[in-house]
């Protein structure tokens, strides 16, 4: 005959797991209510025309659009 377990240790890891869990789930809503909030007033800013053209609009790998060469030039060339 296999011995069982408890019941009471089962509900104990059990509780314990959930309470684990939603504390993880809470504090990823927390975070990003406050990335949010701090994010959104800035949702209605305009470019500023100091070097947004060249970098931005004008800029022939944004322009490409998204795709891996792209991101491979973003991360490995500068820009003085």
């Amino acid at each position: 005959m296999a011995k069982t377990i408890p019941n009471t240790i089962l509900d104990i890891n059990s509780q314990t797991t959930r309470i684990i869990f939603f504390r993880k789930v809470l504090v990823c809503i927390i975070l990003s209510v406050l990335i949010i909030g701090l994010y959104r007033q800035v949702r209605n800013h305009d470019f500023i025309n100091l070097d947004d053209a060249a970098y931005v609009t004008d800029n022939d790998l944004v322009k490409q659009g998204l795709n891996a060469k792209g991101i491979a030039e973003a991360f490995t060339t500068t820009q003085t």
